[in-house]
């Protein structure tokens, strides 16, 4: 088992990884909502996988969140508090068949679905 100098290198190779290549993949420049990157790091922090899809469009969500202890997995829409998903999310969501679709607007609130859904 590694210690905990070791762990934190962990974490930081993945810190790198998810908040800055999947984040914003090199050539997909989509906009994002401006707490995106803040909700994702936090999840990656609290020792969550985090891939960014929010440039896939059409709907899809923002967040896939994977749990490294039970490798279950939620999606994530990420919204500036007060606004709501567009009618492409919301029939996106509607048509998905593996689960909820979670609409967040800050890390306690991603944090919290992550729990309802057993992502740990």
């Amino acid at each position: 088992m590694a210690g905990q100098a070791g762990w934190n290198q962990v974490l930081s190779d993945v810190l790198a990884i998810n908040t800055e290549d999947r984040l914003m993949p090199l050539g997909h420049r989509s906009k994002v909502d401006d707490n995106h990157r803040a909700i994702a790091r936090g999840l990656v922090k609290n020792h969550l996988f985090v891939q960014s899809l929010h440039s896939v469009g059409g709907g899809c969500p923002d967040l896939l969140v994977a749990g490294c202890v039970t490798f279950r997995m939620v999606l994530l829409e990420v919204k500036m508090p007060g606004k709501k998903p567009n009618d492409a999310q919301v029939k996106w969501a509607a048509n998905w068949p593996l689960g909820l679709v979670y609409t967040v607007t800050t890390l306690e609130e991603a944090l919290a679905a992550c729990r309802d859904a057993g992502v740990d």
